[in-house]
């Protein structure tokens, strides 16, 4: 069944809100494969130099310029204290 440019990106942009799937893999969209195929590619490239820059950013702001695998270890643990603690106003109920 051929899809509408429409369709096609309304797929993406779902896609691109939560991308837990192969987007080029969805039923119904078969013959266009390698158009999805090429966007999933283009995206996750896209996020993770957006990810690598953030890590860079933060490596310099903390003193150890370039060391992006600390910054990835100590923003991974700012993350989990940030959700102890919103955990614990959750319990206490603030």
């Amino acid at each position: 069944m051929v899809k509408t440019r429409a369709e096609i990106e309304y797929l993406k942009q779902n896609w691109t809100n939560d991308p837990c799937w192969d987007i080029e893999t969805e039923k119904g969209f078969e013959d266009y494969k390698d158009e999805l195929w090429e966007f999933r590619l283009e995206k996750e490239e896209e996020w993770n130099k957006k990810y690598c820059d953030e890590l860079w950013l933060k490596s310099c702001k903390m003193g150890i310029r370039g060391n992006l695998i600390l910054a990835e270890y100590l923003l991974r643990l700012e993350s989990k204290i940030e959700a102890m603690i919103e955990r614990e106003d959750a319990r206490q109920g603030h």
